[in-house]
């Protein structure tokens, strides 16, 4: 490399050169943060001098060139850039899907229902909770559900379908906890069916008029049932019979 005749040299006051060579800004970690290269070329001779200086700065530029970073925008920064990125995304973990938060199924829904409620409900409620949702599927013939596939028509043949076969009442009973599990769902995802659309919700069966109401004993039916308890040794029975004559529970 040609350099102009006293590029890079200066002298100290004794007339002896050294060499000084600034140093870019990208490459000064390399020499310590030092900004400039100086080092003595051990001569007085300008001659001599510059020829050492020539071996320096060559060396220097071919250690800059090696160095330093490809200018933006340049194929060989793009080239790098690519396979820096292949480099590490073999060794880069998969990214985990994002969690969705949408409104479960009818029977993932009861889970969490169940789980939700496990220190506030009795167990019973629970279990009744569970048959309820088991009937319902049964009804459907499906092992699940969405609860927006879920309409009110559907709702009116299951309860017409459970008072077949059981009192009304418990099929009050089954309806309530079908429309609590939905009411969570509300509650809990923006999806899920509007709390003011509880297709599980405004069905009337009239469950006062399944309650039988029953007479008092005649007196003469209390004699006659504390008479049995006796002649069949129940003295318990008798007793709480009795008891419940004087306080007017029978």
């Amino acid at each position: 490399m040609k350099y102009k005749p006293d590029q890079y040299i200066i002298s100290d006051s004794y007339g002896v050169y050294y060499v000084r060579i600034s140093i870019p800004v990208w490459l000064r970690n390399a020499f310590g943060g030092r900004k400039t290269l100086v080092r003595s070329l051990n001569t007085s001779d300008l001659r001599v001098a510059r020829r050492k200086r020539d071996v320096i700065a060559d060396e220097f530029h071919h250690i800059r060139q090696i160095a330093e970073p490809p200018k933006p925008d340049s194929l060989q920064d793009t080239i790098s850039y690519l396979k820096s990125v292949a480099k590490y995304a073999k060794a880069a973990p998969k990214a985990s899907a994002p969690i969705i938060y949408q409104c479960p199924s009818l029977n993932k829904m009861l889970e969490i229902y169940l789980t939700h409620n496990a220190d506030r409900l009795k167990m019973g409620t629970l279990s009744k909770t569970r048959k309820a949702v088991e009937l319902f599927l049964n009804y459907l013939r499906k092992k699940d559900v969405e609860l927006n596939d879920i309409n009110r028509t559907t709702v009116t043949g299951w309860l017409d379908h459970l008072r077949e076969t059981k009192a009304v009442q418990t099929v009050a009973n089954y309806l309530s906890a079908m429309a609590n599990i939905l009411d969570l769902a509300s509650s809990r995802y923006q999806d899920a069916p509007p709390l003011e659309s509880n297709v599980f919700r405004g069905h009337k069966l009239n469950t006062a008029q399944s309650r039988q109401s029953y007479e008092a004993f005649t007196d003469e039916e209390i004699t006659k049932l504390i008479s049995a308890f006796n002649e069949l040794g129940e003295e318990e029975l008798r007793d709480v019979t009795a008891i419940a004559a004087h306080s007017g529970m029978c």
